[in-house]
């Protein structure tokens, strides 16, 4: 978990990525190649940036919100001078090129298994809807800096680029930071540094959604906390792109129901 790894299949393809799973050939193996993550997330990252430009030179589109984990790395890439709002979304492919160059890999990818994770992020977020419908609320897993619209188009933005940049922050970074101190630094066994991290990353991950306008209530805690445990046991077996598409399919879906439960 949170290393590189590369497995050689009985075909001799090289194949790399996180999680017990890496070893079997296949679609379970190729989910978490970063090239099949790029190009599964691709689309994603281009809806949220066109949507993005849109509303900001549109004079008939209201400013929304702002994810929380978007500013976040906004603030830290302003740090070496770097600004815009295209960053993040650069930033995120940029990750993934360099750890494809980094893995060894071919660069080939299978549309089958792009297919396939459409398919598994919609049917891992069902239980996440399950879980919030148990907490009597639709509680939309984005923290947001500013109010946001009620207009369509920017609340799928905000669904959309709290998948992203959440998954990225308190997964892809949280977890392989946790798991390079826990295990290469304090050698904590596997097992109760695995529990360590997805625990203490769920918590982190709630506590982050009341940094901004949102009030803290118990319920909404536990669910998210839940939510994150869910969602790290999703990264460290499913992978970087799957964990994402559940979190926005998540929102989407959450987002919808909420809608028709206002206008019912």
């Amino acid at each position: 978990m949170g290393k590189l790894k590369s497995k050689k299949t009985s075909k001799g393809k090289r194949y790399a990525g996180t999680g017990p799973m890496v070893g079997i050939p296949g679609y379970m193996d190729d989910v978490h190649r970063p090239v099949t993550c790029l190009m599964f997330l691709l689309p994603f990252i281009l809806l949220y940036e066109l949507g993005i430009f849109y509303i900001s030179y549109s004079a008939s589109e209201p400013e929304t919100g702002k994810v929380i984990a978007v500013e976040m790395f906004e603030r830290f890439l302003a740090l070496f001078g770097a600004s815009g709002y295209y960053l993040p979304g650069l930033a995120i492919v940029l990750i993934l090129l360099a750890w494809q160059v980094a893995s060894g890999d071919n660069w080939k990818f299978s549309g089958q298994t792009i297919g396939g994770m459409w398919i598994e992020s919609f049917l891992l977020a069902i239980p996440l809807l399950v879980l919030s419908h148990v907490a009597n609320k639709q509680v939309i897993m984005a923290a947001v800096d500013g109010r946001a619209s009620p207009v369509w188009l920017s609340e799928l933005l905000l669904s959309v680029s709290a998948g992203l940049y959440e998954e990225l922050l308190f997964r892809l970074i949280l977890i392989i930071l946790l798991n390079i101190l826990l295990i290469d630094v304090f050698k904590i066994s596997e097992g109760p540094a695995i529990f360590t991290i997805v625990l203490s990353s769920a918590v982190i991950f709630s506590l982050y959604h009341y940094l901004g306008d949102e009030k803290f209530e118990w319920n909404t805690f536990v669910f998210r906390t839940m939510a994150g445990g869910y969602l790290a046991g999703a990264f460290i077996l499913r992978g970087f792109g799957i964990t994402v598409g559940c979190h926005i399919m998540y929102n989407v879906i959450a987002t919808i129901l909420k809608h028709l439960q206002g206008s019912g």
